[in-house]
């Protein structure tokens, strides 16, 4: 019988003796027996559940701390599209008084330049001051100012015809009434 108490023995030992299981000065190897390898392990896996919990407990607060600011972004996110709607709507009209007002400067300041380019171009370098000496006439103006000089000597000319032509009338008058009775008699004849 003394081989069924060795074999249970052996077997209790593989197992786990929890009676030598904290007796130094045995040479047993409690953490090599089967109830020391599952309570190393069972202590391990209580060791990763409690940092796991505390892994769960940081990602939880991190996700907490993630969803604030995602909520403070989507807030600033509102508060700035909001802004923007405003400045878009207070700044688009100024924008486009702005350009109207630079187009009519720009329109003002071409129309300017046209006048200045127009009076450049009408000129004013005729003279008529002195006949034997008359500059040429450039520019529309001295054109003119030549054209009405020429005028005023074609009407002085024509007021001239017409004097000689009224002299002529005058002087054939009294000869013309004769002359028109002549016929007149003539044909009553």
């Amino acid at each position: 019988m003394n081989w069924v108490k060795a074999a249970l023995t052996a077997r209790l030992n593989t197992v786990g003796n929890t009676t030598r299981r904290d007796d130094v000065n045995d040479n047993y190897d409690w953490a090599n027996s089967d109830t020391g390898k599952a309570e190393a392990t069972r202590d391990t896996r209580n060791l990763q559940v409690a940092a796991a919990e505390e892994e769960l407990a940081a990602r939880t607060a991190w996700e907490a701390g993630a969803k604030a600011e995602a909520e403070a972004a989507q807030e600033d996110i509102n508060r700035a599209q909001a802004l923007l709607k405003d400045l878009v709507e207070e700044i688009a009209p100024l924008a486009r008084a702005e350009v109207d007002a630079r187009n009519k400067v720009a329109a003002a300041e071409k129309a300017l330049a046209d006048a200045e380019d127009a009076k450049l171009e009408l000129g004013d370098e005729y003279d008529d001051s002195n006949a034997a000496d008359v500059k040429q006439a450039t520019g529309a103006h001295a054109v003119l100012r030549a054209a009405l000089v020429a005028k005023a000597s074609v009407d002085k000319q024509q007021e001239f015809h017409d004097a000689r032509a009224q002299w002529a009338a005058d002087n054939l008058a009294p000869v013309e009434k004769i002359y028109n009775g002549l016929v007149s008699a003539n044909d009553d004849l």
